[in-house]
């Protein structure tokens, strides 16, 4: 990824994550998209901490379908905006990423956003929703490992 490189990221508006979901839970991408806010970023951007009014969630998935079917989850998010007003959006992986069965267009997104994703977590606000399994999943882990490090301004030349 270069600084220059931009993405359209998909952004979950403060107000979305209070709506009365089916289930109590924060709904897949498929199911939320028409919420969601399209806030074009590049690398910089992230690097430079101008997207500070996000926050990133890293969380445990509960079952390979669902993150959160017990709602747990959309609880802390809520209780975590709750106390803290300047957050605007929210990105969280399951409402954020077309899941499951994906079109041509949403696997094409799904993909480009893989390679960009790891800059938010890097980068941005990064809200933890740590429970006792939390430390046995690989994506976790290196989720938090993102969020406690700094980019220190070096960066690899192309080609290398």
């Amino acid at each position: 990824v270069r600084l220059s490189d931009s993405m359209d990221v998909l952004l979950i508006p403060r107000e979305v994550v209070f709506r009365d979901f089916p289930g109590g839970c924060l709904p897949r991408f498929q199911e939320i998209k028409e919420y969601l806010e399209v806030r074009n970023v590049t690398a910089s951007d992230i690097v430079n901490q101008t997207f500070n009014d996000v926050v990133v969630v890293s969380h445990r998935w509960l079952s390979p379908d669902n993150p959160d079917v017990t709602g747990e989850q959309l609880a802390a998010i809520r209780s975590f905006l709750i106390k803290n007003e300047w957050v605007e959006f929210i990105w969280f992986d399951f409402c954020s990423l077309p899941q499951g069965e994906r079109n041509l267009a949403e696997t094409t997104y799904f993909h480009a956003a893989l390679k960009f994703v790891n800059l938010l977590y890097l980068h941005a606000h990064v809200l933890i929703l740590l429970d006792a399994k939390y430390q046995t999943r690989f994506w976790c882990l290196y989720e938090t490992f993102l969020a406690t490090h700094k980019f220190n301004g070096a960066l690899v030349p192309e080609g290398s």
